[in-house]
């Protein structure tokens, strides 16, 4: 069972996301975090297999937030959720090694192949 760990600061769209993921077999969301303090802690504390992340947040720097996981849990895949980012965000995110960069408006079915391929 992946465990799921996503941090967006919409709470609808945490929500729903939680809600698509959890109506499938193998996958399981841990935590709904609504704050950057929070998400980090769960992150290393309940060491999920992968953090879903929106990096446009009111919660914190994404780039902060990820370079915290990554580093101090490098068991954990982060998969970045974005509404939009440039080519400069997206390879400082590869650098920092996320396990990779999705956007927002991506069909469920590519997102879960993103997440059951790590």
């Amino acid at each position: 069972m992946l465990q799921i760990l996503i941090l967006d600061d919409h709470k609808d769209a945490r929500e729903a996301l939680s809600q698509k993921l959890s109506e499938e077999v193998g996958l399981e969301v841990s935590a709904l975090p609504a704050s950057a303090p929070e998400a980090v802690s769960e992150a290393l504390s309940a060491s999920p297999d992968v953090v879903l992340m929106d990096t446009k947040t009111r919660l914190g720097s994404g780039l902060k937030l990820c370079r915290e996981v990554v580093t101090e849990k490098p068991s954990v895949n982060v998969l970045i959720l974005t509404s939009c980012a440039s080519q400069s965000e997206i390879e400082q995110f590869d650098k920092i090694g996320v396990a990779g960069c999705l956007f927002k408006d991506l069909e469920t079915s590519t997102l879960l192949k993103a997440i059951r391929s790590l």
